[in-house]
């Protein structure tokens, strides 16, 4: 009987030796995934690269979380595995950890509602099996309180070396600590020239290039918004100066669809252990009720559109003429204008930060913000204390670091047909508020090219998300407008 030894380097990463050719060829072969859009991509169609990227390498190497899916390949070819694991025994620290309850945050209060902090026991569960398991990605609905998970798995594991919690914006750095500081925790803040080192240091993943001194004596790792872990930079630290990081854990509230990224993020963290979708959070009251309005804008009956359309071979083409068409734009502003008059303050996304400044300076008192804004928290933090407000933003922010609760409307234009966009921006219109309990949800999109396409793969997301929508055809040509 052959024998192959699978050698455990650290936390994440292997290697086995020992494996003949056609095994090893095997092994790759289990753990290759077609990157999404490949055939798209110079290299593949100059023959290049064949569009896959390869979990398992020629030379053996692996991450560990990844080995039970090459067993049965092991087995078959009858070998015998003997393992040499080179890491250090924490079970010191398993040994001290208790579990927490609901009252784990009293005498803490909430610092938007000032209200005494009371886990909801979804937040109990998600921490306990975290602690339990040792690491872990928690697939939690946007709305959820994924920032105290964070927090409270922070103060535990602070006790016994360094805490250090990734996160993909520099907003979400300002916001996190801000919400730890109100749980006792006095963070440090990792980004461009700030470079405040404390026991829990929270950091951008893009400031953790040329930075492996900010994982030494690190005893926890947790990645805010996991499914930014295939960013090439962020993946080189976790399977290198962050593979010596015993405790790992992540939170999402739309892991990747795509097989390949979810086998990266178990390979460079570890695997899924809780799941809560926003849905079963409706359900329990802990997030706001919601219906979808597709507003399908028929262009078909537009004569410039009729006359364009056939030169629309890129969605952005096709995306530019939909906001340079002043008639259609102008009905899109004054339904606007009309939903925050009637049902109270309105949040636009949109995908380019010129079209969102085209409908600023349509519809009266509105404010437009994209990445470029530098103090968005405290536009958020005023915009929630407001009635009838409308405000206007990318999609590319909006999906990350925007807790407002006083979102009555909420409104896509041409969100496009990517799961993550589409999933975490409904959840933004999801939180409650002492004033709201549902929320409306308008899509905007066009009844014809990349927009139809587009349109009918969001409903099959909404279905799957269990949300309530209804199909709304809209002629806007020749229509009267406001003003």
């Amino acid at each position: 009987m052959p024998q192959a030894r699978i050698v455990i380097k650290d936390e994440v990463n292997a290697i086995v030796k020992g494996l003949d050719p056609e095994t090893l060829d095997l092994c790759q072969e289990r753990l290759s995934y077609f990157v999404p859009g490949h055939f798209h991509m110079p290299s593949f169609r100059l023959g290049r690269w064949d569009g896959r990227i390869r979990l398992f390498q020629k030379s053996g190497a692996t991450q560990t979380n990844l080995l039970p899916y090459v067993e049965d390949i092991f087995d078959i070819n009858g070998y015998s595995i003997k393992v040499e694991e080179h890491t250090a025994d924490y079970s010191y620290i398993t040994s001290k950890i208790n579990l927490i309850d609901k009252d784990y945050l009293k005498g803490f209060y909430n610092r938007t509602t000032g209200i005494e902090i009371d886990l909801w026991e979804h937040q109990v569960e998600a921490v306990n099996r975290c602690l339990l398991e040792g690491s872990g990605v928690l697939e939690l609905a946007t709305g959820s309180g994924k920032t105290f998970i964070c927090g409270i798995l922070s103060k535990i594991y602070q006790q016994f070396g360094h805490v250090v919690v990734i996160v993909p914006s520099l907003d979400l750095i300002v916001k996190t600590q801000r919400d730890f500081a109100a749980i006792g925790i006095d963070a440090g803040m990792w980004y461009a020239d700030i470079k405040e080192r404390k026991q829990v240091t929270i950091a951008t993943w893009q400031s953790l290039d040329h930075a492996p001194e900010l994982f030494h004596d690190v005893i926890c790792l947790i990645v805010d918004e996991v499914h930014e872990a295939k960013a090439p930079v962020l993946s080189e630290i976790l399977l290198g100066p962050g593979s010596n990081v015993p405790f790992r854990f992540g939170c999402s509230g739309t892991l990747p669809k795509e097989e390949l990224f979810r086998r990266q993020i178990e390979g460079m963290i570890a695997p899924t252990i809780f799941e809560l979708a926003a849905w079963q959070l409706q359900e329990k009251g802990v997030l706001a009720t919601s219906i979808i309005y597709q507003m399908t804008l028929v262009d078909s009956k537009c004569p410039s559109y009729q006359r364009m359309s056939v030169t629309h071979d890129e969605w952005a083409d096709e995306l530019n003429w939909f906001f340079s068409n002043k008639e259609r734009v102008r009905f899109v502003a004054d339904l606007i204008i009309d939903i925050a008059e009637e049902m109270g303050n309105t949040f636009i996304l949109v995908q380019y930060k010129k079209h969102g400044k085209i409908l600023q300076s349509l519809i009266p008192d509105s404010i437009s913000l994209d990445g470029d804004d530098k103090n968005r928290n405290d536009q958020y933090e005023w915009y929630n204390t407001q009635n009838n407000c409308v405000m206007i933003c990318t999609f590319g922010i909006a999906k990350k670091a925007i807790d407002i609760p006083r979102i009555f409307n909420l409104v896509f234009i041409e969100p496009g047909k990517k799961f993550e966009t589409v999933i975490q921006t409904l959840g933004r219109g999801l939180r409650k508020a002492s004033d709201k309990d549902s929320v409306n949800v308008f899509d905007i999109c066009g009844d014809g090219g990349f927009s139809r396409k587009h349109a009918k793969g969001r409903q099959k997301l909404y279905r799957e998300a269990k949300q309530p929508f209804e199909i709304l055809p809209m002629e806007y040509h020749n229509a009267n407008h406001n003003g």
